[in-house]
């Protein structure tokens, strides 16, 4: 649903125009429990917003059931389409763990766990173009051998055809040691030529479809990319990373939340710092840098929650702000629309937008101050100009506990301000997630229920923020 569709539900057109035409900037101000405060200006624009950012990943295990990934899916069809125009990526973790071809009947033989055929790639092929998007296809590589890697590349450029955006080969290969799929010593050098054999011979099978890698997950992974680029950039239309985040335990979130308070320490669970260094070594080959597969983890598996889906929303903004130009959403169980489903699509409100400058003190007092401005832990926002350039503010707690006030004013004047804000009973919640006071139907439908206002004192807006809540406040 469009900007436009949004106030038409909620009864917004009464809200009046802005007096001038001219945006200079928009400050915040959230009073928090213990300061400092946050104040956000919209100084200049920034890169545009446009909706192929956004797509999501599927394990390559989901192709199993042919129930599942099918046009017959008419549910699960309808929810993606309605949320993704950008690219869905198969593969992750099950990509190296997947055969392909197995003889009829016969058993999985080990390190493999599934088995795909030709079926199970037409019907994705037809699933991918029910849904309206691309395809990014992972083939195992930490045991397949090319030639079986170019059979299937090829029945899948048959069936995808012009909707193939590129083939990726196996998932996180900086952890293939901890994994025991290769010996003590295989490091970023070693997969990088092994990577380029590997290619060279499929791409004697499928010689126009581009390839992306390499998809690295891990504590090093920066260190993987610029080897991955320095010896096989000029071999890929991407550079592809993995973005994962564990749901820390609350022990040590109350602990670094207690550090955060007395050092405003980062949180670290927003788009890790290292994308801006990841997007600088692909931009020295011409290249996009992609997030293939983002995923919120708990006790190491996917895990769809309120926080979850405060993170993606995080997630997304950050990597918009560090230049990764593509990001895959992981839903867990994306045949459901959960609450991670109703993060993103507050992102898409935002959709055709530009995102403008912000900065952030830590006190009025430092506000001129730019060598001390830092956002607050837990709490993050951003500002977006609409194709009419009014303004639209996304807000997120992340504090499991607690709420903040929200003090909003503008270097104009801002007209109206309506509320609508991603809630659910607790950040772990599984369930009862809505936004604007509504839930995704079962066809990816959505209309806002409940909206509130801003409130003004003196030309300056205010709200609440409740504890792991999210808002995206329209302006006029």
């Amino acid at each position: 649903m469009r900007r436009r569709e949004v106030l038409a539900a909620i009864g917004a057109s009464a809200l009046a125009a802005c007096r001038s035409p001219d945006l200079r900037g928009v400050a915040l101000q959230f009073k928090l429990p213990e300061p400092p405060r946050v104040r956000i200006e919209t100084a200049h624009l920034l890169q545009p917003l446009d909706a192929s950012m956004l797509g999501l990943a599927l394990e390559s295990s989901a192709l199993v059931d042919p129930a599942f990934i099918s046009v017959e899916n008419h549910g699960l069809v309808d929810r993606l389409r309605a949320l993704n125009r950008g690219v869905l990526c198969v593969g992750g973790h099950s990509a190296d763990m997947t055969l392909w071809q197995l003889a009829g009947g016969a058993a999985v033989p080990k390190p493999y766990r599934y088995a795909l055929d030709e079926a199970a790639v037409k019907r994705l092929a037809g699933f991918v173009e029910a849904v309206g998007s691309t395809l990014v296809f992972g083939i195992g590589l930490a045991h397949d051998d090319p030639a079986r890697a170019t059979r299937e590349a090829r029945a899948v450029l048959q069936h995808a055809g012009s909707r193939l955006a590129a083939f990726q080969f196996g998932h996180a290969p900086d952890l293939y040691v901890d994994n025991r799929w290769r010996p003590s010593g295989f490091d970023a050098q070693a997969y990088a030529q092994e990577w380029a054999t590997f290619a060279q011979a499929v791409r004697a099978g499928v010689p126009k479809v581009p390839f992306v890698g390499p998809e690295a997950i891990g504590p090093q992974r920066q260190r993987w990319v610029s080897e991955f680029v320095a010896r096989c950039g000029d071999q890929v239309g991407a550079v592809t990373v993995g973005e994962y985040q564990q749901a820390p335990r609350t022990e040590d979130y109350d602990r670094r939340r207690r550090a955060a308070a007395s050092q405003a320490v980062p949180d670290g669970t927003g788009a890790s710092v290292d994308l801006r260094s990841i997007v600088a070594a692909a931009r020295t080959r011409g290249l996009p840098a992609w997030i293939t597969q983002a995923a919120w983890l708990e006790r190491g598996d996917p895990a769809d929650t309120l926080e979850a889906a405060l993170w993606a929303i995080q997630t997304f903004y950050s990597g918009h702000e560090q230049g990764v130009a593509r990001i895959c959403f992981d839903l867990e169980k994306p045949g459901a629309a959960g609450p991670m489903y109703h993060g993103l699509k507050l992102v898409a409100q935002t959709f055709g937008g530009r995102r403008v400058a912000t900065t952030a003190s830590v006190s009025a007092q430092d506000a001129k101050d730019p060598t001390k401005m830092k956002v607050p832990d837990n709490l993050h926002a951003w500002a977006v100009l609409d194709a009419r350039e009014r303004v639209q503010l996304v807000l997120v707690n992340r504090d499991r506990g607690h709420s903040t006030d929200v003090r909003i004013a503008a270097d104009r004047k801002l007209a109206g301000g309506t509320i609508l804000r991603l809630t659910g009973p607790g950040y772990d919640a599984r369930d009862q997630v809505t936004f604007a006071g509504a839930t995704v139907d079962v066809a990816g439908r959505w209309q806002p229920q409940y909206t509130e206002a801003v409130q003004w004192v003196n030309g300056t807006g205010w709200l609440t923020l409740g504890a792991a809540s999210a808002a995206l406040v329209l302006f006029e």
